[in-house]
Order: C-alpha cells, then sequence, then structure tokens
C-alpha cells in the first residue's frame, strides 16, 4: 500500500480562519478496523506541509488500540481517545495491511 499516494488522492478542503486546508477521510479497513490518518501544515507530521512525500503522519481515534502507535500518544492511558503525533508512514500501512488493506468504498 502507498499511503502518500492515498494522501494525494484522498481528501476535503476544509475552510480554515484564512485558508483552505486539505483533511483526509477516515480510513477503513476490511476488518471494520478504522482510523484518521492527517498531513499538512496544521498537522503533526514531517514534513509539516500540504504536500508530502510524508515520512511521518498524524493518527488520531483509532477504533482499536494498536501497539506500535503507543510511543506517539499524546494520551497513552486513553488509546482510542488520543492523538499520535509523527507516526513514521510504515508504521501506518503495516498497520492498515494488518486489518485487510482499506477497503474499497
Amino acid at each position: 500500500m502507498d499511503l502518500n499516494k492515498y494522501f494525494t488522492d484522498n481528501y476535503k478542503l476544509l475552510a480554515g480562519s484564512s485558508s483552505f486546508v486539505k483533511n483526509r477521510y477516515r480510513i477503513k479497513c476490511v476488518d471494520g478496523f478504522s482510523l484518521s490518518v492527517q498531513a499538512s501544515r496544521t498537522h503533526y507530521c514531517r514534513p509539516r506541509e500540504d504536500e508530502g512525500p510524508y515520512s511521518a503522519v498524524e493518527v488520531g481515534y483509532t477504533s482499536e488500540r494498536v501497539e506500535s502507535f503507543i510511543p506517539f500518544a499524546e494520551d497513552a492511558d486513553n488509546p482510542l481517545d488520543t492523538i499520535y503525533g509523527w507516526v513514521p508512514i510504515e508504521l501506518v500501512e503495516e498497520a492498515i495491511e494488518s486489518h485487510g488493506g482499506m477497503k474499497e468504498e
């Protein structure tokens, strides 16, 4: 899977205070697992730009605990209701693949 290609192809523009910000749709996996994966100048990603390719991304609100994300958690005691900053993109791709890949919508 190529998460950077997903970032290029799948986003919605959100009205910001002075400009539009790209926000990606929630990723849903084949087995029902879901997570928010974001990257832009307003997210915890590397590079912190609106265009990738990205080496690390912001993950949030996973539908179940993902052990490999815990070191990046803002609140490790609340793993389903927290943001994970600067998660290496390879870890996110591995998590998605371990749940059967992205569900086609």
